[in-house]
């Protein structure tokens, strides 16, 4: 999407000019955390749970990795539920902002796997299982709240191999309880031509 681009564009030119600001101040996103939930999908509704990790080098690369399953909890009208299992890989830069301010820009490839699982009842039409990958690229910002507690925001576009683009975004909150354990409340939406799909998660994680 050209807005996205743009976004983009605009948000590295304000990340160049200030990523000197506060270098040695800032702090590495260095974490891994569990997750489940459910999505607010209005034609089936599924469960939702997977693993999620960041690693930000000194020089302030980043890599992010994400497995996650989603099953569906009834097979709607044709008695045929899906469930899918994907792995995503991603990294980029961290533009130090302000002290307590970060901006990522990045790039993420996501490989799934899609199974066609029939619920019991009469099976409408002929459904085969698939396997789909995409990419695209991502921007995040993290600001911490206070010292405890940090929200993000994420905006990420992938383009499938099945001719299908989706934009995703994401809206978190991590509040630590602990010197390295964290608890995490996250609110994800997916939108593309005629669909749409809203997560809400809760996770636990830790940081090292």
């Amino acid at each position: 999407m050209k807005w996205l681009k743009s976004v983009l564009l605009s948000a590295g030119l304000l990340g160049a000019a200030t990523s000197a600001m506060a270098a040695e101040d800032q702090w590495h996103e260095r974490w891994v955390h569990g997750y489940a939930g459910k999505s607010g999908n209005t034609t089936v509704p599924s469960n939702e749970y997977g693993v999620e990790s960041m690693y930000e080098f000194g020089n302030q690369v980043f890599l992010l990795g994400v497995y996650h399953v989603s099953k569906e909890t009834s097979g709607g009208f044709d008695n045929n539920a899906l469930y899918s299992y994907s792995t995503a890989v991603g990294g980029g830069y961290t533009f130090n902002m302000r002290p307590d301010t970060k901006l990522q820009l990045g790039y993420a490839y996501q490989d799934a796997d899609v199974k066609n699982i029939q619920m019991g009842g009469t099976r409408v039409g002929s459904f085969r299982n698939q396997h789909i990958y995409g990419n695209g690229p991502m921007v995040r910002v993290v600001h911490k709240v206070t010292q405890s507690l940090s929200a993000d925001f994420m905006l990420l576009q992938l383009k499938y191999s099945s001719n299908v683009t989706n934009m995703n975004s994401r809206i978190g909150l991590s509040y630590d309880f602990a010197s390295n354990l964290y608890g995490r409340v996250e609110f994800n939406s997916i939108d593309r031509t005629g669909y749409s799909s809203n997560r809400w998660a809760l996770g636990v994680g830790y940081r090292f």
